[in-house]
């Protein structure tokens, strides 16, 4: 037995937190899910112990219908997703790892496609990586042998649920990954049953060699600690590169998902007092219970309100039901999600530069989508070269640069946090949004709303339908 399923305090900590993006990401359904999580309830539905009471637990339960979940996370990070790719990557790949760029990772996956998921998980988590992976083979083989066996690198995108623990150290004068635990997920078929286990990805490096072994989900060894091979010499680095785009266990989107959901508590609030006050309260006085002509007497919509009694009343209670302040609470919440999404397209420069500086700042003052591009760049670049050095190619001459031109020239905060608001809350259509960003140099002119929109639903990678 060994601690190989010990997790960081890091990845503890802010695992809560993923799951509280990923399931905005995903939208009402994934959020309606999580229950109390996300929607606590009210102090009248609990007893004192803090636990439902049967009719709170009802009363909950209408209070979780009633409520609507804003969809501004997931419109968001589409958005900002198909803009990195609403231009072709710029790859120079050398002439042995050509192939990756239609199966990176040996299941028949674009580069392109795995791209796409590692910068959405760039967006939405606080970290994620890249492995350069190896099929196992027993001693040297010839890259004859290796063509013909389709024995070459593929590069691995592991999420932030995956990278439970890891270490680095300063060794002369070198910061370097000394290990890292990825925790993955095996199917075994047994009698056509298919179930899910956990297993546990060791990378190490002992007196300075890169070594890998395999755990089971109880810390049992399945595989000795084996020394890595990379182009025929004994490999000096764990060749993973964590894709950390806004550092501090920060993700791009943390700010707009809290705002997201405390803009879902509140509508609940207003969804459920609108509700309340919206039924008319019917009453009477002075009806004889014990009278027979009264005896049945029924009150409400639909029916006459007699009575023998000549004295008796009938009428009805209203309450104000207009919400007002709830309201315009809610219309600001909105308003602060749109800006949240158009800072991270909007440079961050002081009026009084000069136009030039501006443009000198552009990628640097860029708001935090082009440093998950850069970012995401950065480790695709580093991934690849490797590769490129277990197939015996140079990787110097490996070069990855992602889509980072997103600002348009004549467009103006405003009309750019405008123009978000107004799509988000599916005010304007595609058409609208796509055009006036053509207009502002963001979209290709060249293309129509209707080709963007069939591209992003073929790279299921951009702006929500």
């Amino acid at each position: 037995m060994s601690g190989i399923t010990n997790e960081r305090t890091e990845y503890t900590k802010y695992l809560p937190q993923v799951k509280k993006n990923r399931d905005c990401f995903k939208g009402q359904r994934a959020v309606k899910e999580g229950g109390t999580l996300y929607l606590p309830p009210l102090a009248s539905q609990l007893d004192r112990n803090g636990n439902f009471t049967h009719e709170g637990q009802q009363s909950y339960e209408k209070y979780l219908r009633l409520a609507l979940f804003y969809g501004a996370t997931g419109i968001t990070v589409n958005g900002f997703s198909g803009l990195v790719f609403r231009k072709n990557p710029t790859i120079e790949y050398t002439p042995n790892t050509e192939y990756l760029e239609n199966n990176v990772r040996a299941k028949n996956e674009t580069l392109i496609s795995q791209m796409q998921k590692a910068v959405e998980d760039a967006m939405i988590t606080p970290r994620s990586g890249l492995l350069v992976d190896f099929p196992d083979v027993k001693g040297r083989v010839s890259r004859a042998e290796a063509e013909a066996q389709n024995l070459r690198p593929k590069i691995l995108h592991y999420p932030f649920e995956s990278i439970i623990n890891w270490h680095f150290e300063t060794i002369n004068n070198q910061y370097q990954l000394q290990f890292i635990v990825l925790k993955e997920t095996t199917t075994k078929v047994q009698d056509y049953a298919v179930t899910d286990e956990d297993a546990y990805r060791l990378l190490e490096l002992i007196d300075g060699v890169y070594h890998h072994s395999l755990y089971d989900d109880s810390g049992n060894q399945l595989t000795e600690k084996t020394p890595v091979l990379v182009n025929g010499e004994l490999a000096t680095e764990i060749p993973f590169y964590l894709i950390e785009p806004v550092g501090d266990n920060r993700s791009l989107i943390d700010d707009l998902v809290d705002c997201n959901l405390n803009h879902y508590n509140m509508f609940a609030s207003y969804a459920n007092k609108e509700h309340s006050s919206g039924f008319p309260i019917f009453y009477e006085t002075g009806v004889d219970g014990d009278s027979c002509e009264d005896q049945n007497n029924t009150i409400g919509p639909g029916v006459k309100w007699i009575s023998q009694n000549p004295d008796a009343q009938f009428g009805v209670v209203e309450t104000s039901g207009d919400g007002g302040s709830l309201r315009t609470y809610l219309e600001d919440r909105k308003s602060e999600m749109a800006s949240l999404g158009a800072d991270a397209l909007s440079p961050k420069t002081n009026n009084a530069e000069s136009g030039e500086s501006k443009k000198l700042d552009k990628v640097g003052q860029n708001a935090t989508v082009a440093d998950v591009a850069n970012t995401v760049s950065r480790a695709y670049e580093q991934a690849m070269g490797f590769a490129a050095q277990w197939v015996g190619d140079n990787p110097e001459d490996i070069s990855v640069q992602l889509n980072t031109d997103y600002v348009p020239t004549d467009m103006n905060p405003q009309l750019l946090t405008a123009l978000m608001a107004s799509y988000q809350a599916g005010n304007i259509s595609y058409q609208t949004f796509w055009s006036n960003l053509q207009r502002g140099e963001i979209a290709d002119p060249e293309v129509t709303a209707e080709e963007e929109k069939e591209r992003i639903n073929n790279d299921n990678g951009g702006l929500n339908q």
